[in-house]
C-alpha cells in the first residue's frame, strides 16, 4: 500500500497551513511569556519596599541604582539580590538610588538566584 499522492497545489497548502499553526503558537508563548514577566515584576521606591519584596516574592524588581560597585554588593549581601539588566532603551529619568540614596542615571532590574 502507497501514500496517498499530493499534488503541488495541496502541498503548498499543507505547508501553509503548518506555518500559520507555528506562528499561532509561538505568538500565543510571547504573550504568555510576557504577562509573566509583567505579573512578576515590582517596582520598588524604598528601600525597605524593596527588601520585603526579595524577602516575600520571587521575579524582578525595578529600582534606581547609582551604579556603584559596592552598592550593589550590600544590596547583595542584605537581600541576595544582584542587577540582572541595565535596560538601554528604557526611557526612565534619573533619580536617586533606592539603597543609599546617591544619584541615579535611571532604573535597573534586580532579581535574586533561585
Amino acid at each position: 500500500m502507497s501514500a496517498p499522492v499530493m499534488t503541488r497545489d495541496q502541498a503548498a497548502a499543507a505547508v501553509r497551513a503548518a506555518v500559520a499553526e507555528r506562528d499561532a503558537i509561538q505568538a500565543n508563548l510571547l504573550a504568555r511569556a510576557r504577562q509573566f514577566v509583567a505579573d512578576h515584576t515590582t517596582r520598588a521606591a524604598s528601600y525597605d519596599q524593596f527588601k520585603a519584596v526579595m524577602a516575600g516574592q520571587r521575579g524582578f524588581l525595578i529600582a534606581q541604582w547609582c551604579r556603584q560597585a559596592e552598592c550593589e554588593a550590600a544590596i547583595k549581601a542584605e537581600t541576595k539580590a544582584t542587577v540582572r539588566c541595565i535596560p538601554m532603551e528604557m526611557q526612565t529619568a534619573p533619580g536617586r538610588c533606592v539603597r543609599c540614596d546617591a544619584p541615579s542615571p535611571g532604573e535597573v532590574y534586580f532579581a535574586q538566584a533561585y
